[in-house]
C-alpha cells in the first residue's frame, strides 16, 4: 500500500512539474513574417475606406418620413378612463391627425393643452405640407409626426384625438 501511494504521488508530482512548464513557457508563434506585411488588412484602413464611401442609404429628411400612418384613426372616445400605470414623470401628450375631427378638438382645447405644457404627436399624416400646416395650427405647442400603433396598443387607445395624462386618457 505504500509503495502505490508513492508511486501515484511520484506520478502526480510529475505530471503537475510537466503542465506547469506548458502554463510558464513561451508563447508558441505560429507564423512569423520577419517584419514584412502579413496580407491581413489593417482595421485602420479598412474603417477609412468604409468612412470615404458615399452613403447608401438616403438621409433622413422632413420630406422623406411621410407618410406616417397608423393602424388607429379618428374616432369618438366613448369616456375618460383612468391610467393603471401612473408615472410621475409623464409629461401630458395628445394624439391627433390632421383630419377634420382633430384640428376641431386641437382648436377647443389648445389653451388648455398650453396650460398644461402638452407635447403632441401627429400620425396618418400624408405629407409634409399637412404636417406642417399642423405644427402651424399647433403653434406653439410642439408635436412630432409618429405612428403610435405600439402606444396606442399598450394603451388600448382605439381612437384620436386624446389626451393623455398622468392620471387619465380623456377626449
Amino acid at each position: 500500500m505504500v509503495y502505490t501511494l508513492n508511486s501515484a504521488l511520484l506520478t502526480l508530482t510529475v505530471l503537475l512539474l510537466v503542465a506547469s512548464a506548458y502554463v510558464n513557457g513561451e508563447p508558441i508563434v505560429i507564423r512569423d513574417y520577419g517584419g514584412h506585411a502579413s496580407g491581413v488588412p489593417d482595421k485602420k484602413k479598412i474603417a477609412a475606406e468604409i468612412l470615404s464611401r458615399p452613403p447608401t442609404v438616403a438621409p433622413i429628411s422632413p420630406n422623406n418620413r411621410f407618410p406616417v400612418v397608423s393602424s388607429i384613426g379618428p374616432g369618438e372616445l366613448s369616456h375618460a378612463r383612468p391610467l393603471t400605470n401612473q408615472s410621475a414623470q409623464r409629461q401630458p401628450l395628445f394624439i391627433l391627425g390632421d383630419d377634420e375631427r382633430s384640428l376641431d378638438w386641437l382648436s377647443r382645447n389648445k389653451a388648455y393643452l398650453i396650460q398644461i405644457k402638452a407635447s403632441g404627436v401627429a400620425t396618418n399624416i400624408a405629407t409634409v405640407q399637412a404636417y406642417n400646416a399642423l405644427v402651424a395650427a399647433a403653434a406653439p405647442l410642439s408635436i412630432v409626426a409618429l405612428p403610435v400603433d405600439e402606444l396606442a396598443e399598450s394603451l388600448g387607445l382605439p381612437v384620436y384625438p386624446v389626451l393623455i395624462t398622468r392620471e387619465e386618457i380623456a377626449q
